[in-house]
């Protein structure tokens, strides 16, 4: 009853956090009217995925730097391209960058140098 008009794996995952595998990626898709969605991995904390309403699917990793107040989001890489592994390994890697005080500020001497090898 009411399972075609409602998918309950798309309702589930708007929005909650969720053990990403390559099923549960497929299956994310951006609802009408809005222009993406993220949908957090339980395994490794700031680890998502974002669908845009074409379809396109990213591993990003959105997390709080210590001792800054403002979010970050980092694009690991497009889903087809890398692995649900490789991004995790990726954002364990960034979890324990945001821990130091101080990576954000190599972080931007890196950027200003043009060192960066993402946005």
């Amino acid at each position: 009853m009411g399972g075609a008009l409602h998918p309950p794996l798309r309702i589930k995952l708007w929005g909650m956090r969720q053990k990403l595998t390559n099923t549960v990626i497929a299956k994310l898709t951006c609802p009408d009217g809005k222009t993406d969605i993220k949908c957090s991995d339980t395994e490794v904390s700031g680890l998502k995925v974002r669908v845009t309403a074409k379809g396109a699917k990213s591993f990003i990793f959105e997390k709080r730097p210590k001792g800054t107040g403002k979010l970050k989001l980092e694009i690991l890489g497009r889903v087809g391209d890398i692995t649900i592994d490789q991004a995790r390994a990726m954002a364990r890697a960034k979890v324990l960058d945001y821990e130091d005080p101080a990576y954000m500020y190599r972080l931007a001497e890196e950027k200003a140098c043009g060192n960066l090898p993402y946005r």
